[in-house]
């Protein structure tokens, strides 16, 4: 049996046998192993929260927060919009969990990501507007122009 990939390091972690089951399920529905599954699940974390040679994005120290931050910006500028903004209700939409219900939202991630600077919430005639800032980087702990 031959190999396709060939790493020059393994790591090896502990995880619960539901969380196994679960990611083998999610591998096979995508044509993947778990191997597989977990390579692109660590190198879309790297992708997410670095520029790999370059910068890392600076993102807000709340995971949480990082996340949601990511999923607007991604949104505004993945759909080259006119304007880095969306609909509040959109936001909600996007962003609501388990963890957060959506009614939740606006109060525990658009409201706090306000507060550090990461979006703008603006009023139009009949709509919530939330700005997005385009992401910026870091280089040796200062702030490098904006990129989108």
């Amino acid at each position: 049996m031959t190999m396709d990939w060939n790493p020059d390091s393994r790591i090896s972690f502990g995880c619960s046998s539901d969380a196994i089951d679960a990611l083998d399920e999610i591998a096979d529905r995508e044509g993947m192993n778990r191997s597989e599954k977990l390579r692109e699940l660590v190198e879309d974390e790297i992708r997410k929260k670095t520029n790999v040679g370059g910068p890392a994005a600076d993102l807000p120290d709340d995971d949480e927060l990082a996340a949601a931050y990511q999923t607007l910006h991604e949104e505004v500028f993945a759909e080259h919009r006119s304007r880095p903004k969306m609909r509040m209700e959109e936001a909600e939409s996007l962003l609501y969990s388990k963890q957060i219900p959506k009614d939740s939202v606006v109060d525990k991630l658009i409201k706090p990501l306000e507060r550090q600077g990461y979006v703008t919430i603006g009023w139009g005639m009949s709509e919530v507007w939330i700005g997005v800032r385009p992401m910026d980087h870091q280089t040796d702990g200062e702030p490098a122009e904006a990129t989108a």
